[in-house]
């Protein structure tokens, strides 16, 4: 267990939502899943992606992970 900040790489496109560039995110790890937080700069407004990774092969070595090479469920919701 433990807590981690990583440069992640997201898909270009989420539920439709444009996504530029490299996001950090914090990786928070748990006996049964990996939780990735992470924040993103999409269409001129902070959202924050939260979601689980779908996967158990040796955290993808999510110390760099690129998400669109791994299976993911995600959701958007916007930063106030």
């Amino acid at each position: 267990m433990g807590q981690y900040t990583t440069p992640v790489v997201l898909p270009q496109r989420m539920a439709g939502l444009e996504v530029s560039g490299e996001a950090v995110g914090t990786l928070m790890n748990t006996k049964e899943s990996s939780r990735v937080e992470l924040l993103a700069a999409i269409q001129g407004s902070r959202v924050a992606l939260e979601g689980k990774i779908e996967t158990v092969a040796v955290e993808v070595n999510l110390l760099r992970a690129d998400l669109r090479k791994v299976p993911t469920r995600l959701r958007w919701r916007r930063i106030p």
